[in-house]
């Protein structure tokens, strides 16, 4: 279903996974029991996501798919950015970094296999900023 508008179509809020970043967060643990050192996803929302995750991990993982998925929506560009498991807020500065230049990198490559055509566009989010506020 082809966007018809003269604007173009947005989805400015959707998830790529990340083999690499996933990899590196295992490394980081909660801290904790006390207030706000826990898990605040409850246990059956996390059972639910990885459901979720599991039945569209092919999209998250594959351009090529989103970009049919973007094509049969009428969606132009799409805003990507990594969900990072709930543990990565506790990572120490040095593995936050770490975490974040690996999203940098996957990103770039994940929207760098397929060549976009003029107007379509998968965007990178918020790791970006992050890596250029890292970079000072």
């Amino acid at each position: 279903m082809p966007n018809k508008s003269s604007f173009p179509k947005i989805d400015i809020h959707t998830h790529v996974a990340l083999p690499e970043v996933l990899k590196l967060t295992k490394k980081i643990k909660i801290r904790g029991n006390k207030p706000g050192m826990q898990h605040w996803v409850p246990k059956a929302s996390r059972a639910g996501h990885l459901t979720q995750s599991k039945y569209h991990q092919d999209a998250l993982l594959s351009p090529k798919l989103r970009l049919k998925d973007m094509d049969a929506m009428g969606i132009d560009i799409q805003v990507i950015g990594m969900n990072l498991p709930t543990p990565t807020y506790w990572a120490n500065s040095e593995i936050a970094q770490e975490v974040v230049r690996q999203c940098n990198n996957s990103i770039a490559e994940f929207v760098s296999q397929y060549p976009i055509p003029t107007g379509r566009r998968l965007e990178i989010t918020e790791e970006e900023r992050a890596k250029c506020s890292a970079s000072h």
